[in-house]
């Protein structure tokens, strides 16, 4: 007994494999934020720690001032770095909400053609029908 076997099926769920650097990738908003922002305020916890017992910020001597030069030098690198940071993150986010911006309005300007096209149809014909029905009234 000699039977030929079927090949399976395939499956009717399964999709092609999406090409590299084309998923649609989903972000919390708050969780992505808050993970770039973690490194900066552990930053900002250590330095504030590190000034805490400074009561009151006297630069009347030269090693008074060296160490609020210092503290102070802290504080702005920490700033500065997060701008950097900010704008690292930022920047992609609002290329691709550019390139959205543009496709989208190339995409419409082809779909609105088209509509157009039945659209127009559809209004001569409806004024066509009005016209008769009031000539008939």
């Amino acid at each position: 007994m000699n039977q030929a076997t079927a090949a399976p099926a395939a499956d009717p769920t399964a999709t092609a494999p999406i090409p590299a650097g084309t998923q649609l990738i989903s972000l919390d908003p708050k969780t992505y934020v808050a993970a770039v922002v973690a490194p900066f305020r552990e930053r900002l916890a250590k330095a504030i720690a590190a000034a805490a017992a400074i009561k009151e910020v006297d630069v009347s001597t030269a090693a008074a001032m060296q160490v609020a030069i210092k503290h102070r030098a802290e504080f702005r690198e920490i700033r500065i770095d997060l701008e950097k940071e900010r704008g690292i993150r930022k920047a992609p986010i609002l290329e691709i909400g550019r390139l959205l911006d543009g496709r989208a309005r190339e995409l419409t300007a082809e779909i609105e053609t088209e509509e157009d096209r039945f659209d127009g149809a559809i209004k001569a014909e409806e004024k066509r029908r009005e016209d008769e029905r009031h000539e008939g009234s």
